[in-house]
């Protein structure tokens, strides 16, 4: 029976793609301006984000201003991946990281929220592929240092 219905156009289920295009960066920014912006290749978990951390955020604060042993301030949100129990213990083993208690909904405190907005708004009507939304959202982030 299987057989004779799959090419009955009763049967088929066609499904309409809205033709966004979805990108993931890390980046982030100080009170001296935007840093480091870091395109994440794939799926985003609580292993990459700790590689993140790890090979790209730690090094980067201390080159760009915040030198060792001075803590560093972190604001996070909080996305299952940043409260992960792998990542809570990462913290826990890098006590020079002090996060800050965040709210729940605190996305409209946090500076960068404001700034993804800024940037969303220069390229959403530009870029329809994802090499050109990485281009695009290169350009924008270095016309903000």
């Amino acid at each position: 029976m299987l057989a004779t219905m799959k090419h009955k156009a009763r049967h088929i289920h066609t499904k309409e793609r809205s033709g966004r295009v979805t990108v993931t960066f890390h980046g982030w920014v100080w009170w001296g301006g935007v840093v480091e912006l870091s395109l994440i290749e794939g799926h985003l978990d609580s292993n990459e984000y700790i590689n993140i951390l790890e090979t790209f955020l730690l090094p980067s604060v201390r080159a760009y201003g915040i030198p060792e042993p001075h803590p560093i301030y972190l604001v996070q949100d909080r996305s299952p991946i940043h409260t992960s129990r792998a990542v809570r213990a990462w913290f826990a083993a890098h006590t020079e990281i002090i996060l800050f208690d965040w709210p729940t909904k605190g996305c409209d405190m946090n500076p960068i929220e404001y700034l993804w907005a800024v940037m969303k708004q220069e390229w959403a009507l530009e870029a329809k592929t994802k090499q050109a939304v990485n281009r695009k959202v290169r350009e924008v982030w270095e016309g903000l240092r």
